[in-house]
């Protein structure tokens, strides 16, 4: 990094940067370090906790330049913290549990920051002095009713935050009968929080639920977009009452949980192998285009028939999702579910069902995958792995029996 700041030689695009200029950038690899975590794609975290590393790096060398601090007062400061918030580890105090620990670990933070505030010469620290305004704003209200929380000012139970939740939306109905739109911001506001706090009082991570939500509507909102291709229209064209009948079937289906089967393929399938196909929303491929790698309905239909070599899960007869495999070759060949489908574990079901058949004759599997794709994250989950490069934009991955 002190090379690519050097003026004499460095990078020009690294020596116009300042603290301002890439702070969304070290924001913007911390969330895909996490994406990388919720995906369990461990290359994928490998090489997102380098970027994320960098980070530091970069401002450090900045504040180095400044005259401020360099990268060797930062680990320090770092480790020297680490070792008075842990005198159960490092010192001759103990800890009979977690919560000990968490307790003593929080009595140290209120110290710490009595000090940081003595430190800048304000005499009257805030308990909400240290929680950062460019948190997300749902993370941040909950932070911050927390941290109230510790001084006795919380309700008393969730049966009183579902009260303020109620209040607050009949205010925001109130603001926006009136037309006053400042007005109808500032209530939705109130509302939010109120609903963080609910989340909070719950014991839910109010983040993590909205995230899910937004995965479940995804999801949902995909087999709409499949049941319209189904009946040959385009969504824009469809209606409302067409378009909410759809959402509805995969409502009733998403209450219905073990309806979905895993058996093997039947020559009858193909058709629907082929949709499933053609359907999924990562490296989509158009029938012409499976047939210029060799992928036909014959050849499926020859792989089929070569029992075992492919199954498929199937949802009231209707097939969501398939994988085959080349058994002579020892290859997982193929592993696709329905979009709206994902996340229910039915793609772990189908490679469990060709690795039995694959590791019945062979001692080592293999597949090849995209190299950045999710399904490569998703396989090295299942414990692919012995990864080596096929040709830059696509992997070869292995696994031993168990």
């Amino acid at each position: 990094m002190a090379a690519l700041r050097n003026p004499v030689g460095g990078c020009p695009w690294d020596l116009e940067q300042d603290f301002s200029s890439i702070r969304h950038y070290t924001i913007e690899e911390a969330y895909e370090v996490s994406d990388a975590i919720e995906r369990g794609d461990m290359g994928d975290l490998r090489e997102e906790l380098g970027d994320l590393l960098l980070q530091p790096i970069y401002h450090a060398q900045m504040a180095q330049e400044a005259g401020h601090f360099d990268i060797g007062d930062v680990i320090y400061g770092i480790t020297e913290k680490l070792i008075r918030r842990h005198p159960h580890v490092f010192g001759e105090q103990a800890a009979r549990d977690a919560e000990m620990a968490k307790g003593r670990w929080e009595a140290i933070k209120v110290e710490e920051r009595a000090a940081k505030a003595a430190r800048k010469g304000e005499t009257t620290p805030s308990i909400l002095d240290d929680v950062p305004n460019v948190l997300p704003a749902l993370a941040r209200a909950e932070k911050l009713t927390k941290r109230a929380a510790k001084v006795g000012f919380d309700w008393p139970d969730f049966a009183a935050v579902k009260a303020k939740v109620e209040e607050e939306l009949a205010e925001v109905a109130e603001a926006q009968a009136s037309g006053n739109q400042a007005a109808t911001h500032e209530e939705i506001g109130d509302l939010l929080f109120a609903i963080a706090n609910l989340a909070r009082k719950a014991g839910v991570d109010a983040e993590g639920a909205l995230r899910d939500a937004n995965f479940k509507f995804t999801r949902r909102f995909h087999y709409v977009e499949e049941r319209c291709r189904e009946d040959g229209i385009e969504p824009k064209d469809a209606g409302l009452e067409r378009l909410d009948g759809y959402w509805n079937e995969i409502r009733a289906a998403d209450k219905q949980p073990g309806t979905v089967s895993i058996r093997s393929a039947e020559p009858n399938d193909v058709g629907s192998i082929f949709h499933v196909r053609t359907s999924v929303t990562e490296n989509v491929l158009t029938v012409t285009q499976l047939a210029g790698f060799g992928i036909t309905k014959a050849s499926i239909t020859e792989m089929i028939l070569s029992a075992p070599c492919a199954w498929v899960a199937v949802d009231a007869e209707k097939v969501v999702g398939f994988s085959m495999i080349d058994v002579d070759e020892a290859s997982l060949f193929a592993a696709f579910v329905l979009p709206s489908y994902e996340g229910k574990g039915l793609g772990r079901k189908l490679v469990q069902a060709a690795e039995d058949a694959l590791f019945a004759r062979h001692q080592v599997a293999w597949l090849k995958t995209g190299k950045t794709t999710r399904a490569a994250g998703f396989y090295r989950h299942l414990g692919w792995g012995n990864e080596t490069d096929v040709d830059g934009t696509e992997i070869r991955l292995e696994k031993s029996r168990p």
